[in-house]
């Protein structure tokens, strides 16, 4: 027997014993990290960008003021027929209301 014959036979007889070539464990980590540095990630420039939005609204506050307390007032007599509205839709169609 030549030495190329003998190697078949060694792969014949450890073919059994080899790992699986596909391993849905390490797919599952591997998926699982992927999705937790995603979330990390997505909630750290979410965090950021509301903190750069509060800053700006805090910096034009003094500008913003006069349009929008008029518009607060404005609303105040709008607000209880929205929620009416909302609650009528939210009993009719609950499922499709908060959508």
């Amino acid at each position: 027997m030549s030495e190329y014959e003998h190697e078949i036979d060694l792969q014949a007889l450890f073919a059994d014993d080899l790992p699986p070539r596909h391993d849905p464990d390490f797919d599952a980590g591997v998926m699982r990290r992927i999705a937790r540095r995603r979330l990390v990630l997505e909630l750290a420039w979410g965090g950021l960008m509301a903190a750069v939005s509060a800053l700006i609204l805090w910096a034009l506050g003094p500008v913003l003021e006069p349009v929008v307390k008029p518009l607060g007032q404005a609303v105040l007599y709008v607000a209880p027929f929205v929620t009416v509205v909302a609650v009528a839709l939210f009993l009719i169609h609950p499922r499709t209301a908060l959508v």
